[in-house]
């Protein structure tokens, strides 16, 4: 699930826009299309499911269809999406989960029944930010990131899931805090990793139940920086959401030649603040 993704998301949006107008001028003409995916682009008719407000309230466009937009205020460009409040892919949760997006940020799609948004990267990182939060279903969690040798620790519980990331060798762990998010019980630990990249290449933090690794970014990263994940039980899944609520420049950004800024993201941690906050769950 590597952040270079974050660059075809982008070159993606794009495709996405293109393949609304083409299928609203079908429409005009009595043509049918079919739903889409950021994935797959055959077309871009956007899916819709039940609205998390009050009861009459209009439906919510999901994530991966949401209708592009500048990422600048006043700019031009399709390259992120427009404000407002999006579904995520039914296959996260066995529930509906909305969320807040501001603008400035597109969707992220690393796959295999995970999905993220990023902040833009500005004009000194074009291929992306790696900036931002990650959504997962968790399947198993390794005993050891960096030594898939080790095996798999308990991921019953988001107890178990915490209490295995808490004992990761060559990682700091803060203690387990309790949790909820729109009622939703669950826990919170921020890690950080302390050896060198070589030292725990490749690793991830869990499988999908779909096995798809989630990778360890930022963290096994050169530089270094801080992950926090929240681990939800909805409805018997446990749901994974990894926040990248740092100031500094991300690594990805790094990697781009963007210069170290301790305040780069300052802003971005405010507004990602609010979306965690604005994230709902539905029947």
């Amino acid at each position: 699930m590597s952040l270079l993704l974050a660059a075809r998301v982008r070159t993606t949006r794009t495709l996405v826009t293109l393949a609304f107008a083409t299928s609203m001028l079908a429409a005009c003409s009595n043509a049918t299309s079919s739903p889409s995916t950021v994935a797959t682009v055959p077309s871009a008719t956007p899916t819709t499911v039940q609205s998390a407000g009050p009861v009459g309230s209009p439906p919510l466009t999901g994530l991966r269809v949401a209708p592009s937009a500048p990422c600048e205020p006043g700019g031009t460009g399709s390259a992120c999406i427009a404000p407002g409040r999006y579904s995520l892919d039914a296959s996260l949760a066995p529930r509906t989960i909305s969320i807040d997006v501001p603008a400035g940020w597109f969707e992220w799609d690393p796959g295999g029944g995970s999905e993220g948004l990023l902040v833009n990267g500005g004009a000194d990182a074009t291929d992306g930010s790696g900036w931002g939060l990650l959504f997962a279903p968790i399947g198993e969690v390794p005993m050891d990131p960096c030594d898939k040798g080790k095996g798999a620790g308990s991921s019953a519980t988001a107890e178990d899931v915490v209490r295995t990331m808490a004992s990761w060798p060559a990682f700091n762990a803060t203690t387990p805090e309790s949790i909820s998010v729109d009622g939703f019980q669950g826990k919170l630990i921020e890690l950080r990793f302390t050896k060198n990249v070589e030292s725990c290449s490749p690793s991830w933090v869990w499988t999908t139940p779909s096995s798809t690794p989630i990778d360890t970014y930022p963290m096994v990263s050169d530089p270094s920086r801080p992950a926090q994940f929240r681990i939800l039980n909805v409805n018997g899944t446990l749901l994974g959401i990894r926040t990248t609520d740092y100031p500094d420049a991300s690594p990805f950004e790094t990697e781009q030649g963007v210069r170290p800024d301790p305040k780069r993201h300052i802003d971005d941690q405010v507004q990602l603040r609010a979306m965690v906050e604005s994230i709902r769950i539905t029947p």
